[in-house]
């Protein structure tokens, strides 16, 4: 006997298959900002986190490369 679970609905792909859910762009947006909207302190410091680190790695590869010449 197998152990795999064979109870499962297969789901079709390709161009017959129908649209089962999720979310669209828009919809996708609209949760994002509710999100960053109710934790403004955490999007903050991830916002800065990201800023500082795109810095520093710019920084990074500019002194490497000055310092080859």
């Amino acid at each position: 006997m197998s152990t795999l679970d064979t109870s499962l609905p297969r789901v079709k792909t390709g161009p017959g298959a129908k649209h089962r859910g999720g979310m669209t762009i828009l919809e996708a947006l609209r949760v994002a900002l509710q999100g960053l909207g109710g934790n403004k302190l955490r999007a903050f410091l991830t916002m800065l986190g990201v800023i500082i680190d795109g810095t520093s790695v710019i920084a990074m590869r500019g002194f490497g490369q000055g310092g080859g010449k």
